[in-house]
């Protein structure tokens, strides 16, 4: 796709004309003379031998050895609680709920759900103590609507709430007609 385009070639076409002039030009040769000059003046020292193989040297330490044998002790530690708290883990219903809290769209749903619930709490505190801060829980139960529908599953609780269908029956037999009204012609 990017190949098609025709920005890309037109960039591509120019590097490819300053790459052609730069190998060509005196600078080139000057910064190529340089590098071969430190890579031979490098290549047979020890300090770069040294960089090099610089693993090789570390592993044969004591520190290292030490090092290493903390590691791997704490390493096999945490692998077995690890496998022991695992099995535990996995089989919990905690586990399980938070499982399906972490995916979209139970998410969406939960929270969805939870907006609904505080809204309509909200709502209660306004009926209760007639103050108008509780109107705020309009904001919430609208954003509770929304998340909620916006969640994978929604169609499908929806579809099968008895509110929703009468609503559907109900729309369906008042909407206009044109066949009927065709027949009155």
């Amino acid at each position: 796709m990017l190949e098609s385009s025709i920005v890309i070639r037109a960039g591509l076409w120019i590097l490819l004309v300053l790459n052609g002039w730069y190998e060509g030009s005196f600078l080139h040769r000057i910064f190529q003379g340089i590098g071969k000059g430190i890579s031979r003046a490098l290549e047979g020292s020890k300090l770069i031998h040294g960089i090099l193989n610089l693993d090789y040297y570390l592993k044969n330490t004591i520190t290292y050895k030490l090092i290493r044998g903390i590691f791997r002790l704490i390493n096999t530690i945490i692998v077995w609680i690890r496998d022991r708290l695992s099995r535990v883990i996995y089989g919990s219903a905690l586990f399980q709920t938070l499982d399906a809290v972490g995916k979209l769209s139970s998410g969406l749903s939960i929270l969805g759900l939870s907006f609904l619930g505080f809204g309509f709490g909200l709502l209660v505190i306004l009926v209760i103590t007639k103050r108008i801060q509780g109107m705020i829980g309009l904001v919430f139960i609208l954003l509770g609507t929304i998340s909620f529908l916006l969640s994978e599953n929604a169609r499908g609780k929806l579809k099968s709430s008895l509110l929703i269908r009468c609503v559907e029956f109900f729309g369906t037999v008042c909407l206009k007609d044109e066949e009927a009204e065709s027949w009155k012609q």
